[in-house]
């Protein structure tokens, strides 16, 4: 069964995979968000509202359509290889993520690709990418 209309039967992961990206993927959010609220606690420096906005959009991109079916697959291919277990990508499957990846960290302000330079990321951002 195609869970994306736009992708052949061998692109398109299955329910497993999606419903344990989502779940993967929500705890990631969740555990960046208890980080975020700690480093609001203890730091007096930097923007309490603005850093604890972060959390509430940390990583959306990885639900875009541009986004979320690459990261299904290589979610899954990380989840197979801590298992000990040998996984490979359908063809094409691969550059899509490449693609994907690529768009993700030049979009979110707390991957360091997303500036024309690191020094130009602002507080809120590095203290993201170490909640991250």
């Amino acid at each position: 069964m195609r869970l994306n209309k736009f992708l052949n039967e061998e692109e398109s992961p299955t329910k497993e995979m999606v419903d344990f990206y989502e779940k993967r993927t929500k705890r990631h959010i969740d555990r960046v968000i208890k980080n975020l609220n700690t480093i609001a606690e203890k730091r007096d420096d930097l923007n309490k509202i603005a850093l604890l906005a972060r959390g509430k959009i940390h990583d959306k991109s990885k639900y875009s359509n541009k986004e979320k079916i690459p990261y299904v697959w290589l979610t899954w291919w990380h989840k197979e290889k801590n298992a000990g277990r040998k996984f490979e990508y359908p063809k094409g499957i691969e550059k899509k993520i490449k693609v994907a990846a690529k768009g993700h960290v030049s979009i979110n302000k707390h991957h360091p690709d997303a500036h024309t330079s690191p020094s130009k990321m602002s507080n809120i951002d590095i203290a993201e990418m170490i909640a991250d």
